[in-house]
């Protein structure tokens, strides 16, 4: 297949990409068109064409900076989606949203997708609000639409701050393990099964 992808040189959507290569589909690197540093310049007739699939994994991420930033979160995060839903209305093409935990404060345990949505920082509202843009346009110009709230996924990279990365790094530098807090629960996700999800999901 032919395959847009947004965020390809991060950490999740690296990892698909490598592992969409490998399976010999060919992707096309969407940044470009959808990174807010980028002026509205391209027109329909720029945009790739023949896509299958556009995954949308491109997004300031930071929690932290979201706080500081909350204007650049929101405008950044939703007008990427809307320049990649663009892309895929132009290819006639399904679309994927990685979007994020949206649950805000948890309500009971364990949170499943009936949870009502929340947002407790900027970059979790931004993708509230992609997610219903999303929605709404899929229905409108008959996009097929995958939204996936992937949360915890760790792998081989490095996140300062992030539980498995420190135990990893504690571990490797053979100094002891500390925790701040015993008491929270995770679920985490490892990046070769979300990988094998994804794939499942473009087969089917």
């Amino acid at each position: 297949m032919k395959i847009g992808v947004t965020g390809h040189k991060g950490f999740i959507g690296g990892s698909i990409t490598n592992v969409l290569s490998q399976q010999n589909h060919e992707i096309v690197s969407l940044d470009i068109y959808t990174r807010s540093d980028q002026s509205d310049r391209f027109e329909f007739r720029n945009y790739p064409d023949g896509l299958d699939w556009v995954l949308h994994f491109g997004a300031s991420t930071s929690i932290e900076t979201s706080f500081g930033q909350p204007f650049y979160t929101y405008c950044n995060n939703l007008n990427a989606t809307l320049r990649a839903l663009k892309i895929a209305r132009y290819s006639q093409a399904a679309f994927l949203l990685m979007s994020s935990y949206v649950y805000g404060i948890p309500q009971y345990l364990p949170i499943d997708e009936k949870h009502p949505l929340s947002s407790t920082n900027p970059y979790m509202g931004s993708k509230i609000v992609s997610e219903t843009v999303c929605q709404q346009l899929s229905e409108t110009f008959s996009i097929p639409l995958i939204i996936l709230r992937g949360f915890n996924i760790y792998g081989n990279q490095k996140s300062p701050g992030r539980l498995i990365s420190h135990l990893l790094d504690a571990i490797q530098r053979e100094i002891p393990i500390t925790l701040n807090d015993p008491h929270p629960k995770r679920d985490y996700l490892y990046i070769k099964d979300f990988c094998i999800l994804i794939l499942k999901i473009l087969e089917k």
